[in-house]
């Protein structure tokens, strides 16, 4: 930011020795004239200040006899003082610096998020009747009226929001839930067990329970039942709900080839360049001619801003390809096991277990092929619904 300041308002560099130094100093601090910088090097010194003030020092130096060479001179008033005579390139310079500064009320993109059965071109068709649409004015944009016509006339939305940064319009949009009927519960149900489990504990809030803790339970075994008899009633029939904690043993098996092919890539190369300028592409180059036929590609999008802009309509695009070939690779036994127990954990991630209260493996190797059997004993909510209609 500094040194944009400084090519807008101009500065001056010079060379003096190095014994004057001091004076220089005692110059600005007595007329109050900045120095932007001191490089001292083996005999000489650069100073470099504002072009403004280089009338009044240089005109103090010469009163005390500091001499000073190399006076090279930077910024916008230094091009502007040479190109005076050239009035198209000055005109042309104040039309870029127009266009910076105007370019941000305009819309040059607009971005869609939150929509899942809606489309981003229904969302961008029903804002462009409320003025928001690419080349927009942005502040002629009445939200208010926009928020209150697009509810009012589509049934999809039901909350929206606009938000304009730079010349970006962030859309967020939540679809009208339309909730389906509710699916008629059945006349009752019952609790099974969905595997194999010794029960520990029962947490019944409707049922009758016919398995006790500590008792073996196989899969599909009704555990809390839906049907009891009372003394009043007579047959009742509830759905059951309750929570069936239980000591269950899984067993799971992971193999990991000995002989693997892996890619491999070789050096990047940038495939295709482009600039993107209001909406529109301009192609800079592209060659995939140094490419063979497998490579992957990353493309990447760099906004330019200037000064306070957040965003200019103006992108730099590039595709960069990552080349790649397959090879052979030996794991060892050891490579191969990490690789296997790494497989297991993020399988045993996915288990709704509630706690794990012991892991066994086995490991054997057949046909090049690294076998790891894990036996997990574990807690499990086991309780699984099982609906009945009565006839």
């Amino acid at each position: 930011m500094k040194n944009l300041l400084y090519l807008t308002l101009g500065y001056t560099k010079f060379r003096i020795k190095n014994c004057y130094i001091k004076e220089i100093l005692n110059i600005a601090n007595l007329h109050c004239i900045r120095i932007l910088g001191l490089y001292a090097g083996d005999c000489e010194t650069v100073v470099k200040i504002y072009t403004r003030d280089e009338k009044v020092i240089f005109e103090k130096m010469e009163k005390l006899c500091v001499n000073y060479t190399n006076v090279t001179r930077y910024g916008i008033p230094e091009v502007l003082k040479k190109y005076r005579h050239r009035a198209g390139m000055i005109l042309g310079l104040v039309l870029f610096f127009a266009v910076l500064y105007i370019s941000p009320l305009f819309i040059w993109e607009i971005k869609v998020i939150g929509t899942e059965k809606l489309s981003s071109e229904y969302v961008c068709d029903l804002l462009e009747k409320e003025g928001v649409y690419i080349g927009g004015f942005s502040p002629l944009v009445d939200r208010k009226s926009l928020y209150r016509n697009i509810l009012r006339t589509s049934q999809d939305i039901s909350w929206i929001s606009v938000n304009f940064i730079g010349s970006t319009a962030n859309v967020e949009v939540v679809e009208r839930d339309y909730t389906q009927a509710v699916k008629p519960i059945a006349d009752g149900a019952n609790i099974v067990a969905k595997k194999d489990g010794k029960i520990l504990e029962v947490d019944v809030i409707t049922g009758k329970l016919l398995a006790n803790s500590e008792t073996v339970v196989k899969k599909g075994e009704i555990i809390v039942s839906g049907i009891y008899e009372t003394k009043k009633s007579g047959t009742r029939y509830v759905y059951s709900d309750a929570k069936v904690y239980a000591e269950v043993c899984d067993e799971y098996i992971v193999e990991i080839p000995l002989k693997n092919t892996e890619k491999v890539y070789g050096e990047e190369s940038l495939a295709e360049c482009s600039i993107k300028m209001f909406g529109k592409n301009v192609n800079i180059f592209k060659n995939y001619s140094i490419l063979d036929d497998n490579y992957d590609t990353i493309y990447n999008n760099v906004n330019f801003s200037v000064l306070h802009f957040d965003r200019l309509p103006l992108s730099l695009e590039t595709v960069t390809a990552f080349p790649y070939t397959y090879t052979d690779v030996q794991l060892t036994e050891s490579e191969a096991l990490f690789r296997a127990r790494s497989e297991f954990f993020k399988i045993l991630d996915m288990q709704d277990y509630l706690d794990t209260l012991s892991i066994e493996e086995s490991i054997t190797v057949e046909n090049s092929v690294l076998v790891l059997k894990c036996s997990v004993e574990a807690v499990e909510n086991i309780a699984a619904i099982a609906e009945f209609e009565i006839w």
